[in-house]
């Protein structure tokens, strides 16, 4: 039985696993690097035990090495998954709305794009034109 945009419960709690851990995975990066800056090693940026991360991470953005702002990226696609698994809408290309597909799912959880579309915007502008 399919439940959402195709996929099965089970397939859907999976995805949502993989997603929390990845989610974890990227707090703990940036809580290292965080840890690593205050300690004065590449600058500080007044991260304290106990601080939201995301917060952090959103104030330093300005002067943010592309460490930070590569895991600040994931964690936003990452919520952006999360809300759409308990919105119901995961799993739909966000430009045709078609399935995006399990296995593209399962090596890329954050896709908002099928395989069709995100083939689309990958094109460059030469390409396009024919």
């Amino acid at each position: 039985m399919r439940a959402m945009n195709g996929l099965t419960h089970s397939e859907v709690s999976r995805l949502m696993q993989q997603l929390e851990k990845e989610e974890c995975d990227v707090r703990n990066l940036l809580l290292e690097e965080f840890s690593h800056r205050a300690s004065g090693q590449n600058g500080a940026t007044g991260y304290r035990e106990g601080t939201d991360f995301g917060v952090v991470a959103d104030a330093s953005i300005d002067h943010a090495p592309p460490l930070i702002l590569g895991c600040v990226a994931t964690r936003n696609a990452i919520e952006k998954s999360l809300d759409a698994i308990r919105a119901g809408t995961y799993g739909a290309c966000q430009e045709c709305g078609h399935y995006i597909g399990l296995k593209r799912l399962q090596s890329q959880p954050t896709a908002i794009l099928c395989i069709h579309c995100a083939d689309k915007h990958a094109q460059t502008p030469k390409q396009r034109r024919r």
